[in-house]
C-alpha cells in the first residue's frame, strides 16, 4: 500500500507532501489544489513496471524501471499527456533502447541512456521518466549501492531521500513539469508495490471508450461468470427490473474493440452507449474494476485511481455506486485514491464507515491546499467529518464556509446487509 508521496516540480506543483495515506482515500479541495496532478503522479509511478538499464554520462550504471502497460493495456504516458492535450514526448524506444538528452540548465541528470528488453511490434511507448527503487541502508550487502549511489539518488531528488520502501520517479518530459522547468521528481513510500498490470484509472474519458478486445479476451478466460457478475452489480445500482443478460460484440472490422450489450430476456438487446451517461458510467467503472478485483493476490496487489465519481449520478444512484465498489474492494488487497468535488461522495463514504463496510482506520478524507505553488494537506477521519458538518463547516475548503444556498448534515443511518 503506498503510504506517502514528495513531489518536487510535478505540474503545479513546486513541493509538497501528503502523507497517512489509507486504503480509501479522498482527495477533495479547491479547484487548482493539486488533486488531480497528485493522482496522475500515483498513476505514472505504479505504472513504472519494466526492468531497465540506465546509463549515465559517466558510464556509471543503475537498475532502474520504465513505463509498462496499465490494466487495460493503456500507454500510460500518452493517456497523461492526452487528458492535457499536449503532444505526445518525442522520447521513444528503439528496439529496447533510448538516449535521452535534456535541454534545461535545471536537469540535475542531463544525459544519460536506456535500455530494457524491447516490447511485441506495435507495443512500444512513449517514455519520459524512469523508477529507481530504493532500499533501506542497513540491508545494503551489495557493494555497488555504497554512498556514490545514495548520492545520486539525492542529486536526483535535490534533497535527502529515506530508502525503506520508497520508489523514486524522475520525468523529463516539460509539459508535465513545473513552469516547463524541463525535469520533475517524486518518491513514494510503500509497503507494497501495485504491479502496473494492476493498476486501474477511471476517468471521464472512459465513459466515451470501447473495451479493448485484448483485455476482454483475456479477462473472459481467467475469471468465471465475469459478465454475469458484471449484470448482478450493475442491476443492483440501476434496479432495471427485469432479468438481462450482458454481452460483448466487436464493434469494428479489425476486432479491435469490444462493446458492451444489455440484453433484457423480453426486449430487444441494446448497446450500453444507447443508454444514458449515468448508466455507462456505472457499467464502464464496474467492467475493468471486477477483473481486477478477482485478479489482485496480497503479492500482488492493486490500486484503483478514480476522478469524480459523481460526474453524471444522481444522489441515488452515487451512494449505490459507491457503496458496491467500497464492499467490492471491501477483503482485497486494492487501495483507492478519488479526486471529488462532491461533499455528498464524502458523506457516503463517513456512511459506509458507520455502516461496517469499511473500517474506521482505512478511510480519510485528505484536502489538498495549493499557495505560491506549495502543496499542504489536512486529514480527516469519519469522526472530523461529523465534527466540521455539525458546525457548519465544509471541509474541501481550507477556511470551512462555502458561499452556498445549501446547508448539510450527516445523518444517522440504520445497519446496511453486506453485499457479496
Amino acid at each position: 500500500m503506498i503510504e506517502s508521496i514528495q513531489i518536487k516540480n510535478f505540474r503545479g506543483i513546486q513541493a509538497g507532501k501528503i502523507d497517512r495515506f489509507r486504503k480509501f482515500n479522498l482527495l477533495v479541495g479547491p479547484n487548482n489544489s493539486g488533486k488531480s496532478a497528485v493522482l496522475e503522479a500515483l498513476y505514472l509511478a505504479n505504472t513504472i513496471g519494466r526492468k531497465a538499464l540506465l546509463k549515465t554520462s559517466t558510464d556509471e550504471s543503475y537498475e532502474a524501471r520504465i513505463a509498462d502497460r496499465d490494466f487495460l493495456d493503456n500507454d500510460p504516458l500518452a493517456r497523461v499527456l492526452a487528458r492535457h492535450n499536449y503532444a505526445e514526448h518525442p522520447f521513444s524506444l528503439s528496439q529496447g533502447h533510448l538516449q535521452v538528452n535534456i535541454n534545461s540548465i535545471s536537469a540535475t541528470l542531463q544525459t544519460f541512456d536506456l535500455s530494457t528488453a524491447p516490447l511485441t511490434q506495435g507495443k512500444e511507448m512513449a517514455i519520459a521518466l524512469f523508477g529507481i527503487d530504493l532500499i533501506d541502508n542497513a540491508q545494503m550487502i551489495n557493494p555497488d549501492f555504497g554512498p556514490d549511489w545514495w548520492d545520486f539518488v539525492d542529486q536526483l531528488f535535490r534533497d535527502k531521500v529515506e530508502g525503506t520502501g520508497t520508489l523514486l520517479v524522475y520525468c523529463w518530459n516539460p509539459d508535465l513539469t513545473y513552469n516547463q522547468i524541463g525535469t520533475a521528481t517524486w518518491v513514494m513510500k510503500e509497503n507494497t508495490v501495485p504491479r502496473a498490470r494492476h493498476t486501474l484509472f477511471y476517468d471521464v474519458s472512459k465513459t466515451l471508450e470501447h473495451l479493448p478486445a485484448g483485455f476482454f479476451r483475456k479477462m473472459i478466460a481467467l475469471i468465471p461468470g465475469w459478465s454475469q457478475k458484471i449484470a448482478r452489480r450493475f442491476d443492483r445500482i440501476l434496479g432495471l427490473g427485469k432479468p438481462f443478460n450482458v454481452q460483448f460484440l466487436p464493434v469494428d472490422q479489425e476486432q479491435q474493440w469490444m462493446q458492451g450489450w444489455i440484453a433484457p430476456e423480453d426486449q430487444i438487446a441494446l448497446t450500453i452507449d444507447s443508454y444514458g451517461d449515468g448508466a455507462r458510467s456505472i457499467f464502464k467503472v464496474l467492467t475493468p474494476l471486477l477483473a481486477l478485483a478477482e485478479l489482485v493476490r496480497e503479492d500482488s496487489p492493486g490500486l484503483f485511481i478514480w476522478e469524480e465519481p459523481e460526474l453524471f449520478q444522481n444522489p441515488q444512484t452515487l451512494g449505490r455506486l459507491l457503496t458496491e465498489v467500497a464492499t467490492l474492494l471491501k477483503n482485497k488487497p486494492i487501495q483507492l485514491f478519488i479526486a471529488t468535488h462532491s461533499l455528498e461522495v464524502v458523506a457516503h463514504f463517513v456512511r459506509l464507515v458507520r455502516e461496517g463496510h469499511i473500517a474506521e482506520d482505512e478511510m480519510a478524507a485528505i484536502r489538498l491546499n495549493l499557495v505560491n505553488s506549495k502543496l499542504s494537506s489536512s486529514i480527516f477521519d469519519h469522526r472530523d467529518i461529523q465534527d466540521w458538518t455539525e458546525m457548519d463547516l465544509d471541509v474541501r475548503v481550507p477556511s470551512g464556509k462555502v458561499d452556498s444556498p445549501l446547508t448539510y448534515q450527516l445523518l444517522e443511518t440504520a445497519d446496511a446487509t453486506d453485499h457479496d
